[in-house]
């Protein structure tokens, strides 16, 4: 799960960085309007993908805490009635 943190953080990190390219030449453009409109298809598909990954990461760690509960329900020690106390 740290590894993927790391590509996630450094995939953002290039993300931001040619956004921020972008606007910086939105005034040498021939359409601005389109390029805002990229911009904001971007941003919207950033989202998109970051909603992904925590809907994923959030089934993931539930299914983990399900397979521990399960499994120690299933260590039950096998003591026979009449020796409990």
């Amino acid at each position: 799960i740290v590894k993927a943190e790391e590509i996630v953080q450094h995939y953002n990190k290039i993300v931001i960085l040619e956004k921020q390219k972008l606007q910086s030449t939105k005034s040498h453009h021939k359409n601005p309007d389109l390029l805002e409109q990229i911009i904001h298809s971007i941003v919207q598909r950033e989202n998109n993908l970051q909603q992904r990954r925590e809907y994923e990461l959030q089934g993931k760690i539930t299914n983990i805490f399900n397979y521990t509960r399960n499994t120690q329900m299933d260590i039950q020690p096998n003591i026979p009635p009449d020796l409990t106390v």
